[in-house]
């Protein structure tokens, strides 16, 4: 990142930062009225201009590589969730999307108008929709409405904490667009949503100077990332408190990380700049490139590389984050050297459009810092899954090298 001050970090994510430093208008926060104009809002229907002739020559291109109206009839929706490769892992039959198609289409809708995709849509793009994010956020209302099942059942009053869903993916493979549009579908569907990233724990600058020096010679601690590197108080008292916000008038405030401090080495953002979120809530979204990853012997972890050992030690007060986790969403990768694809990829198209952006070494110099926790610790996260957690509030997604799921 020459000359502009900022780390790779920083520029691949300060399109989002700004979309997660100010939290978007929940009906948690919403007056009774207010809520109702909001789904009446999002229930009409929307008239959209005529396309101009950049969006005519793309529709075109989509509709030469047999493109998706976005105005889809129910069979044709029918038809592509029915070839989604998740549907057997979200607990859905044919029976259950023909009798609910209807909703099926709508959020679909939804998904494509918060996605900005044109009125004809690509295969591409329509896969992306009815393959992968809409039967995840349906798997997501089922976990809602057994987690309300389980709170009556057990006898309690009032109304159940918000289920807290973990999201476990490597870097760059599309987690934080994902979340993104899950906390939009489900906040504009009056179900109120927070969403948190384990990267808004990481210690203060102060901090990270002092664990960088007690690591001298260990690269995988000199700077942020790693197990040992997040405040895990900070984390664990924050999701606690979230899981508070059943009443209106509750509220937290979310810590926020901002890596455009301190020369682009980062620091945590002022609590003055921290968004607040009401209650009531109905989910939360904790997300993380190494959330849920399990301890090993240290004899395996030294076989990695003997720098990772203090992070294996770090990684052990983990659980007790993890353990939090009413839910767990694991995106599954077929090589961890993909992160290092997908960083170049991003870096690429920066550079392509005018912005600075790392060079293929300054890449592979950012991504070596992780790959070792990844050669560690992906496999048994898929084969065992988290500590404490259930087949039951588990799934995995399994996406290849253009984050398709299949």
């Amino acid at each position: 990142v020459q000359g502009s001050g900022l780390d790779l970090d920083t520029i691949a994510t300060r399109h989002k930062w700004k979309g997660r430093c100010t939290m978007p208008p929940t009906h948690a926060n919403l007056t009774a009225n207010s809520k109702a104009k909001a789904k009446a809002q999002w229930l009409k229907p929307t008239v959209r201009p005529q396309l101009n002739w950049r969006r005519s020559r793309r529709k075109t291109r989509a509709e030469a590589q047999g493109s998706t109206p976005a105005a889809l009839a129910d069979e044709k929706v029918e038809e592509l969730i029915l070839g989604s490769p998740l549907l057997d892992h979200v607990g859905y039959v044919q029976e259950d999307v023909r009798s609910n198609i209807e909703r099926w289409s709508m959020l679909g809708g939804t998904l494509r108008q918060q996605l900005g995709f044109d009125d004809v849509m690509t295969p591409t793009e329509s896969k992306r929709i009815y393959h992968y994010y809409l039967p995840t956020a349906m798997w997501i209302e089922k976990q809602l409405a057994e987690h309300r099942n389980k709170w009556m059942e057990q006898g309690n009053e009032g109304p159940p904490p918000p289920l807290v869903l973990g999201v476990s993916a490597p870097q760059g493979c599309g987690k934080t667009t994902l979340v993104g549009q899950l906390e939009q579908l489900f906040n504009a569907n009056g179900m109120a949503t927070a969403t948190v990233s384990i990267d808004d724990f990481y210690l203060t600058a102060s901090e990270q100077v002092a664990v960088a020096e007690e690591s001298k010679g260990n690269p995988l601690l000199q700077y942020r990332g790693n197990a040992g590197t997040h405040d895990l108080q900070l984390a664990i008292e924050t999701i606690n408190k979230l899981k508070t916000l059943t009443t209106a008038g509750s509220s937290c405030s979310l810590a926020r990380y901002d890596k455009s401090l301190n020369q682009g080495r980062g620091d945590r953002a002022p609590e003055s700049e921290w968004p607040v979120v009401s209650g009531p809530l109905s989910l939360v979204l904790l997300e993380g490139w190494m959330l849920g990853f399990r301890p090993r012997q240290e004899q395996a972890v030294e076989a990695v590389t003997p720098d990772l050992l203090p992070v294996n030690e770090a990684l052990k007060s983990y659980a007790e984050l993890d353990a939090l986790m009413d839910s767990w969403l694991v995106v599954k990768v077929g090589d961890p050297q993909w992160v290092y694809k997908w960083r170049l990829q991003a870096e690429k198209m920066m550079r392509d459009s005018g912005k600075p952006g790392l060079t293929d070494e300054e890449v592979a110099d950012f991504v070596s810092r992780f790959i070792p926790a990844y050669e560690a610790y992906l496999t048994e996260l898929y084969q065992q899954g988290p500590v404490g957690s259930s087949k039951e509030s588990m799934l995995y997604i399994q996406i290849d090298q253009d984050r398709n799921v299949y």
